[in-house]
């Protein structure tokens, strides 16, 4: 497996799995709401962290796959190499300082964007489903049933 896909799978899955807890938590927790009499109130939630600095090998995946091909497909570096010319050490060193900005750049820019944009949609998502649970709890755990056996006849059927 090549090292960038094993990087970002495995950010993903953790990701997921931590967001898939928490939106059922908040699931329990609105319709424990639902029972109380708790009116329905649209929040905005925000379970998709951000990844610490410390996850280089995280970004420099990221980069490699998103802004470092870009600029292997417009061939930047065969230009970087002509500039150089013979001198293989300033071209390394200039390689490397591009690397250090495209990773200083996807750390401030493209993840916290990136991210901020997945919680709006997750935010999104879950006030869909509260106000699905505060209009009809039949209709919404009809859906869900729908769904989960969509899912898993799906599932079954791929693992064949």
């Amino acid at each position: 497996m090549i090292w960038y896909r094993k990087a970002l799978g495995e950010y993903s899955k953790k990701t997921l799995i931590s967001t898939g807890v928490l939106l059922a938590i908040l699931l329990a927790m609105s319709v424990i709401q639902l029972m109380n009499g708790t009116q329905l109130e649209w929040k905005s939630i925000s379970p998709v962290d951000k990844p610490d600095i410390f996850a280089r090998v995280l970004y420099s995946a990221l980069t490699f796959v998103t802004i470092g091909a870009f600029l292997y497909f417009i061939r930047f570096y065969q230009l970087l190499s002509l500039i150089y010319g013979r001198n293989r050490r300033g071209y390394r060193e200039m390689k490397k300082f591009i690397w250090a900005i495209l990773l200083l750049f996807m750390f401030f820019v493209l993840v916290p964007a990136g991210v901020d944009a997945l919680n709006a949609v997750v935010s999104f998502l879950y006030n869909i489903v509260l106000f699905l649970v505060y209009v009809s709890p039949v209709v919404f755990l009809g859906t869900v049933v729908i769904v989960v056996a969509i899912v898993y006849r799906r599932l079954s059927s791929a693992n064949r």
